[in-house]
This record gives structure tokens, C-alpha cells and sequence, in this order.
């Protein structure tokens, strides 16, 4: 884990922000120009320890840029292309029993193992494994994915459907995900497979809403971007679907932020690290943190 005087960790970590930004922008425009603008290679070798991107072009396009760490791939890659995650040294979300055999017949067809890691769904409700709905099966078929041949099952991930609310029941709700979450690790760690989260890590997932700051920068990092992920996501869906338009938006936030859905996004990253730089804490610039809370009421009221 980073210390938290280290001002040069606050640069390092700034890439769990894009990590958990991917997790919600599929397309190729955020995904390579938010990182593009962040100087992966620079981010890569100040030892940023993993990347995370939607797609199996995406981690390519890093690879061709010189960038020899670990990469996630968060989206659907066609089982087909095996051999190329595994040449790629690219691991692969796996979200079903279904993917994770057609995945490993493919593997093992070309000669190779893949690294994977399992999506659980724990009351998201769109993809995953489904522990909010059959604990016992899930636990099950992730057992049966950790015996496949030709993958290698190397971590575990959720996602919190309304951890930016400050509401009790939400509050209450993300809470109940998380308990779930350790509830199938736990099992699978007594089953001997090996999966384990270390006490920094249950803690980041534990303060990711509520009152409680996690102690590491990771923790807190990872809380704010979510905040910034979940209102960008929701304001570029209602703009897609014609719920709300461009203009629409307040003057004041997009003169701060930016006019577009990339602008935001790459001007809050920016921002953080600038603000972060030197201080040994996450922080946002008072005019940046006023934009995004304006926006984020905007939200609410109108989407």
C-alpha cells in the first residue's frame, strides 16, 4: 500500500480512478483519451501496478504504447481470442459459468492459460455472477471456474449500484453488498481456492460510502471516483437518450468542468492529481468540488 506522505504515490494511484471509470465508460473515445491524456507511459513507469480498460483493442492499443503491466479487461472479449489475452498477458473479466467454459475450451484448444478475474453481482442487477439471487450456486460456479483448465482465476471484483448516495437506505443497501461480497470470498477462501482480500482492501471496500474515510489513498481514491463515474455515467446516458441536451447543463459547471463528457472526465482526473501533488491526501480544487456537487444536484433533479 502507498504511504501517505508519499507525494509521488499520489500520482501512482491515480490510476484506480481509471479503473473504476471503465467499469462504467465502454467507449473507446473516454477509455483511450482519458488515458492517453494521463501519459500512461509515465504513469507506467512511475509503477502504477495495473491498468484497466473495455476492450480487448483498448489493452492492445497500451501494449503497443510500451506498457508492460497487468491489464483488465472489463468488457466482453470473444472467446476466440484466447490465445491473444493470453499471449497479451491480459486478464479477462469473466462474468458467467457459460463464458468462463467457453473461455477455457478456447484456451485450451490454442495451447494456453488465461488470467481471469469474476464478477460478482451482489444487487448491481446487470451482469455477474449472481450472489443477490443464488448464494449457494454462486459459490458454486465460481469453485467450478477456479477448476477449469486453461484459465487461471486471479481475483474477484463487485460493483455498488448506489454507493454515491448519501441516503440512510442506500447507505444501508451498499452496506448489505458488501457484507454479501466478503460472505462469497469468505466461502471460497474456506473451500482452499485461494481468493484473499487484505484488511486495506475490505476496509476501501467498506468506507467506499458512508461516514467512514478508508486509511489508504487507494480506499479514499476509489470513493471519489466513483462519485465522478456514476454522475458523468448518468448525465452522457440521459444526453444519449434525449433526456436531457448539452445545453441544458449549468453554464457555471460546464465552464469549469468542460462542455463535453470527455472534457469532465479528463479535467476532474487532472484536477485531482494537481490538487493531490505534494499533499499526502486525495483532494479536489474548491472550484472543482463545487462543480461536481452542482452537477451531481443537476442530476437528481432532472435525470
Amino acid at each position: 500500500m502507498l504511504d501517505s506522505g508519499d507525494s509521488t504515490g499520489i500520482q501512482i494511484v491515480i490510476v484506480l480512478m481509471l479503473l473504476a471509470l471503465s467499469a462504467f465508460f465502454s467507449s473507446a473515445e473516454t477509455a483511450l483519451t482519458t488515458v492517453n491524456k494521463m501519459r500512461v507511459r509515465t504513469l507506467a513507469e512511475a509503477g502504477a501496478a495495473w491498468f484497466a480498460v473495455s476492450s480487448l483493442a483498448e489493452a492492445r492499443h497500451l501494449r503497443r504504447g510500451g506498457v508492460t503491466q497487468p491489464i483488465l479487461i472489463l468488457g466482453m472479449t470473444r472467446p476466440e481470442w484466447a490465445a491473444a489475452l493470453a499471449e497479451g498477458g491480459i486478464t479477462q473479466a469473466v462474468y458467467s459459468p457459460e463464458y468462463a467454459r467457453a473461455l477455457s475450451r478456447a484456451a485450451e484448444a490454442a495451447g494456453v492459460t488465461g488470467e481471469c478475474h469474476l464478477k460478482i453481482d451482489t444487487g448491481m442487477g446487470r451482469i455477474g455472477f449472481g450472489a443477490c439471487r443464488d448464494l449457494e450456486g454462486t459459490v458454486s460456479a465460481l469453485l467450478e471456474c477456479r477448476r477449469l483448465p486453461g484459465l487461471s482465476v486471479t481475483g474477484a471484483f463487485q460493483h455498488f449500484s448506489v454507493a454515491d448516495s448519501p441516503e440512510e437506505g442506500d447507505c444501508r443497501y451498499t452496506e448489505g453488498q458488501y457484507a454479501l461480497f466478503r460472505r462469497v470470498v469468505e466461502r471460497l477462501e474456506q473451500g482452499g481456492e485461494g481468493l484473499n482480500l487484505t484488511y486495506e482492501v475490505r476496509r476501501g471496500i467498506l468506507c467506499h460510502t458512508g461516514p467512514e474515510q478508508a486509511e489508504t489513498l487507494e480506499g479514499r481514491l476509489l470513493r471519489l471516483a466513483d462519485k465522478i463515474a456514476y454522475i458523468n455515467h448518468d448525465i452522457d446516458d440521459a444526453i444519449r437518450g434525449r433526456i436531457i441536451y448539452p445545453m441544458d447543463l449549468p453554464l457555471a459547471v460546464s465552464q469549469t468542468l468542460g462542455f463535453t463528457h470527455s472534457e469532465r472526465i479528463n479535467s476532474l482526473v487532472r484536477d485531482i492529481i494537481e490538487t493531490s501533488a505534494g499533499r499526502g491526501e486525495i483532494l479536489q480544487s474548491p472550484p472543482f468540488h463545487e462543480a461536481m456537487k452542482d452537477l451531481r444536484e443537476f442530476m437528481f433533479a432532472f435525470v
